[in-house]
């Protein structure tokens, strides 16, 4: 509700959130707090609260929480729609994210670690040609805390042709926040192997990403690197920290082209 909203009626207004895994119980809180100290008042009438749906996957070993839930973004104008009807496992338990239009409207596929991790390696192996998605689209391979705000506590791998680098084809490897110069890093992506592996080693301080073409445990030789980082900070978060795995719709904008 803003000062353009009209009075001396009702609004319906949503909310849809995601709890903590393991949440016991949840406490349903309506606050009406006042910007400035204009005039005026609100009240509440008619509230639900119920569950949303969920769902988990089993992949790599561990199981994942689907992300089912919306994003808002841009002063809430445009939404980032994530579904379970975006993500799947096949038989040979390789993890499928998609993005589609359903009804008319577009939907992400996001998982998250039901595990908290630490300090280690995070390593995920693509099959795919990464440098030739979509212009709005972006994939992304991350740690994340959410408790603690993904300002703070987030390292990332992105493939992308619309976060920084305009219409070109990046890799991105970011500590965040990325509006710190040093914490971000991007490189022009052309692929000459659909099959690759991306990691980033996780120390006390310190980061290094690598990105490779393979599906190895390590390179075969320096030909086969074509990104790599190092990066040493005080900005770099401690454990703990889910580990993340989307493909998404930057601003919720549809995807130009095909």
């Amino acid at each position: 509700i803003t000062s353009e909203s009209p009075t001396d009626q009702w609004i319906p207004l949503s909310v849809k959130a995601r709890a903590p895994w393991n949440t016991a119980y949840v406490t349903f809180i309506l606050n009406f707090m006042q910007v400035t100290n204009a005039g005026g008042s609100a009240r509440f009438d008619d509230c639900e609260f119920g569950l949303s749906s969920t769902d988990t996957v089993y992949f790599a070993n561990r199981e994942w929480i689907v992300y089912d839930w919306t994003l808002d973004w841009v002063n809430r104008t445009n939404m980032v729609v994530f579904s379970t009807n975006c993500v799947t496992v096949d038989t040979n338990g390789w993890l499928h994210l998609s993005i589609r239009n359903l009804d008319g409207h577009w939907w992400c596929g996001q998982v998250e670690s039901v595990d908290w991790l630490g300090y280690g390696e995070y390593a995920w192996s693509l099959e795919g040609p990464l440098d030739l998605l979509e212009s709005n689209t972006i994939v992304g391979l991350f740690s994340f805390d959410e408790p603690r705000g993904e300002t703070y506590y987030e390292i990332d791998i992105e493939a992308s042709r619309v976060l920084l680098g305009g219409a070109a084809s990046n890799l991105l490897y970011t500590v965040q926040p990325w509006t710190l110069p040093a914490n971000g890093y991007q490189t022009p992506m052309t692929l000459t192997n659909t099959e690759t592996t991306h990691r980033f080693q996780w120390t006390p301080g310190g980061v290094h990403w690598l990105s490779y073409y393979g599906h190895d445990r390590e390179p075969v030789d320096s030909n086969h690197v074509f990104a790599e980082r190092v990066y040493v900070s005080d900005n770099v978060p401690p454990p703990p920290a889910r580990c993340d795995i989307n493909f998404w719709l930057c601003e919720g904008l549809a995807p130009g082209g095909t």
